[in-house]
């Protein structure tokens, strides 16, 4: 595991299922679902930090 904390890891991954475009919905991120699974106690935090990382990523889309 890398020096990250859950949630900055979750943040990131939030971002990256942006860029896949995921639905701001982290039950919807595959990759997501099997990082969490280990850490079931930190679940709360770490999706948080998952919807923030992806909220973050969309603000950096130009508007039409």
């Amino acid at each position: 595991m890398s020096d990250k904390t859950h949630t900055q890891e979750a943040f990131d991954m939030g971002r990256v299922a942006f860029q896949r475009g995921v639905p701001c919905v982290p039950a919807l991120d595959g990759d997501y679902l099997k990082h969490l699974f280990p850490t079931l106690g930190e679940n709360v935090e770490a999706t948080t930090a998952w919807v923030k990382g992806w909220v973050a990523e969309s603000f950096k889309e130009p508007t039409t």
